[in-house]
């Protein structure tokens, strides 16, 4: 499979026999539907290489996707107990099966109806409440703390180990974090920025204690790398950046202002930090049916932004220096053509000139504005006004209405498939948090403390982290740990854990079935 000569081959006798190949290669091997998502990642991977091929390889991938899926309903209807035995078997790597559909990235198989059974029933584990109920929960362990610390940390209840539990604990940190943030920057409650007090008050010494704590959830458990998931280490970054500011703040106060100076610049980034962690919400929010789809929307149509900032900044740089190098002075500073009389010339700076071409692009530039050319030849302010209006053609006109063409596109695209999307980041979601430990920010430097003490007393001063990890796994030997150890992946083989060959009998009679003609049914 890794190999993309065989898959391109693989692709073009499929394509001279309508996809048999194909078929033959997945109904043949030992597990199927492990096969068929395995292919299906290959083909897709191939039609990035190879571009002159991949509208045929990514049809290919299509179609074992179509595959896969039908294979999962077989295989759920003949094993009695749904798709949960096939979901958490595992392959040939020790990685299950839901692992697969969605380090594959097979959006199809994973909005099954099967597939989102069963995780809704791992998010819910044990606690089958109505909604009305979670949401007064949720706001229970915001407006009382004690009761968050008492169902955050690992006693022997099971709350902490319910993925819906752990999502609510978590965001609760995460609202805190905004809370710090905003008492540090926006609203200081001890002395303002001006007073150049370098000892951390109480809401800052809070706020680097939960960054800690962010900082090593991220070390044990890094969790997906895709979409909105990348906020989370910029966000640690310019906090990062932020504390050096600080710690440069205390070794210049000796040098005014230089100290206020350095707190000015970590206050900017924190309020940057303030800002990622605001749109961070949008994760949390992937979710929900009704807010997931407009998350995964906006996540692409900043991609879009960023493909139309890259050509806009090509245009904007050009006409930057154009207009700059017109707006220079032919004639000698003391030459004055009406007077003649020295005068001070005042050249536009490349700077200047960007800003005022950027505001230009949403109407608050007029011509007006360009720069007096009084010591250049009467036709430069033409030439000037020339250059700007192909500026506004080009940009207003041309780039801006492309934009609005590529996000339509990003739109009506996504919003087809918005149920499919959405079911696929919610996968993801519970994935990752039925594997993430329930204990959010900061609580996690005391437990992760207190375990490696315990590891240090256990082995006599030798500190392991697999050791660690089981110390950890036996306070929360409990179901949600249990869930999360079968969506990691369980004991059985995908091979056994279903009898492939009925499944790939009824798989060819049913497309017997459909193979043959209306009238052929009829009969």
């Amino acid at each position: 499979m890794t190999h993309i000569t065989f898959v391109f081959n693989l692709m073009v006798c499929g394509r001279m026999n309508d996809n048999l190949a194909l078929e033959e290669l997945v109904l043949h091997s030992p597990a199927p539907l492990d096969t068929c998502v395995r292919l299906s990642r290959a083909l897709t991977l191939a039609a990035l290489r190879e571009k002159e091929r991949s509208v045929d390889l990514l049809a290919a991938a299509c179609y074992c996707e179509l595959m896969a899926s039908d294979l999962l309903t077989l295989a759920a209807s003949a094993g009695g107990h749904g798709a949960g035995p096939i979901l958490t078997a595992v392959d040939h790597r020790g990685a299950s099966v839901l692992d697969c559909l969605i380090e594959g990235r097979q959006k199809g198989v994973v909005s099954h109806p099967a597939v989102q059974t069963y995780l809704t029933d791992v998010w819910h584990g044990s606690l089958q409440w109505d909604s009305w109920k979670i949401l007064l929960l949720f706001f229970c362990l915001l407006l009382f703390p004690p009761l968050w610390l008492a169902l955050s940390l690992p006693h022997r209840h099971s709350f902490n180990t319910i993925p819906i539990v752990k999502f609510m604990s978590h965001l609760v940190s995460h609202v805190f974090l905004l809370a710090l943030f905003i008492l540090t920057i926006v609203y200081p409650p001890r002395s303002p920025l001006s007073e150049g007090r370098l000892v951390p008050g109480w809401s800052e010494c809070l706020l680097l204690i939960w960054l800690c704590g962010m900082l090593v959830s991220e070390l044990t458990f890094p969790g997906e790398r895709a979409g909105l998931a990348w906020i989370r280490l910029l966000l640690l970054g310019f906090s990062a950046a932020a504390l050096l500011c600080h710690l440069l703040a205390v070794f210049t106060q000796w040098w005014l202002p230089a100290h206020l100076h350095c707190l000015f610049a970590r206050n900017i980034l924190l309020a940057v930090a303030m800002t990622l962690g605001f749109i961070q919400l949008l994760e949390f929010l992937t979710f929900h049916h009704l807010f997931g789809p407009w998350a995964i929307i906006i996540r692409d149509l900043m991609k879009d932004l960023c493909r139309f900032a890259v050509i806009l900044m090509l245009f904007h740089t050009a006409f930057t220096l154009s207009l700059t190098a017109l707006c220079q002075p032919l004639y000698p500073q003391d030459w004055d053509n009406s007077t003649g009389n020295a005068t001070q010339v005042t050249i536009p700076g490349p700077l200047n000139m960007s800003v005022l071409l950027f505001f230009a692009l949403f109407g608050l530039t007029e011509p007006d504005k360009i720069p007096d050319m009084e010591h250049s030849p009467a036709t430069t302010a033409v030439l000037a006004k020339m250059v700007f209006g192909v500026y506004l053609v080009v940009t207003s006109i041309v780039l801006i209405n492309l934009l609005i063409a590529m996000m339509s596109d990003t739109y009506q695209r996504i919003q087809a498939q918005s149920d499919t999307e959405w079911k696929f980041g919610r996968a993801v979601l519970i994935r990752d948090m039925s594997r993430k430990s329930g204990i959010p920010s900061p609580f996690n430097l005391f437990t992760n403390l207190f375990y490696s003490i315990t590891v240090l007393c256990k082995r006599a001063g030798k500190i392991c982290s697999v050791e660690c990890h089981n110390v950890k796994n036996e306070d929360e030997d409990t179901e949600g740990g249990q869930i999360a150890t079968s969506m990691s992946g369980g004991q059985e083989r995908v091979e056994n854990v279903v009898d492939w060959s009925s499944v790939v009998q009824q798989f060819l009679a049913q497309r017997r079935q459909r193979d043959r003609s209306p009238p052929e049914r009829d009969e």
